[in-house]
């Protein structure tokens, strides 16, 4: 049975990946990495004033995913 986390990751590629060649081009894009990459992406989909608020959300992700595993 897929586990929460799982739902989490596919959730987050598909959001990368719908933002299109402006936040990421597989071969191309480096500089940005993990969390700073879904950032981009929710900004670019959601507007400038989610960047923020993803990085709440990635800090409490993290820290709730550490206390479980």
């Amino acid at each position: 049975m897929p586990r929460r986390r799982d739902y989490v990751c596919s959730a987050t590629a598909f959001l990368i990946l719908l933002a299109g060649p402006d936040v990421y081009t597989p071969g191309v894009t480096s500089g940005a990495a993990g969390a700073s990459l879904t950032q981009f992406a929710v900004a670019a989909e959601l507007g400038a004033w989610t960047a923020l608020l993803m990085s709440v959300l990635v800090v409490a992700a993290s820290s709730s995913a550490r206390s479980r595993d």
